[in-house]
């Protein structure tokens, strides 16, 4: 049975980044749990006279549980990703659940960015802090940047897994 090249290259790159992404997580988690004692991160902008969003808020007094799900997420990537590579057909399946979850987790971030950059504005004026105008040339720049990165890996992660279930690429599995 023929092997193809794209399920190799797809199933080593996500094997190396899934690795690093990991690795990057549980250092990060360290690093937070060390220098911010428990309870520390929750009182982030509760503080008066502080401006933060309550998505933010959110993010900042569950931040631990966020790298535990983000770690599950890589590990179960890993996995997937050498299941891949060994051809196991339960691996094809779920790595096609996680190109999913990467679509949309980028629709989810245009929406994110779409809702929050234009907040940034108003915390800015509205804060006692002297910016420059170009402050929202640079929200603007971010904006595009990310709506590109956003939309570039959707294309990437739906192709991916249009592949993955297309008869040519399933015939490699068992």
């Amino acid at each position: 049975m023929q092997r193809s090249t794209l399920v190799t290259v797809v199933a080593w790159v996500f094997i190396v980044l899934s690795g690093f992404a990991a690795f990057v997580c549980v250092v990060q988690s360290i690093m937070i749990a060390t220098l911010f004692p428990h309870g520390v991160t929750q009182q982030i902008g509760s503080q008066p006279g502080t401006h933060v969003h309550e998505f933010a808020r959110l993010i900042f007094d569950h931040i631990q549980l966020i790298f535990v799900l983000l770690l599950l997420v890589y590990a179960t990537t890993f996995t997937a990703a050498v299941g891949l590579l060994k051809r196991h057909n339960w691996a094809r399946i779920v790595f096609i659940g996680l190109m999913g979850l990467g679509v949309a987790w980028n629709v989810a971030s245009i929406i994110l960015m779409y809702y929050f950059l234009p907040s940034t504005s108003e915390m800015v004026t509205t804060s006692s802090l002297a910016l420059p105008d170009h402050f929202n040339v640079m929200r603007n720049v971010v904006f595009v940047f990310g709506l590109t990165m956003s939309i570039g890996f959707i294309v990437l992660f739906g192709w991916i897994a249009r592949r993955l279930v297309s008869e040519e690429v399933r015939s490699e599995f068992y």
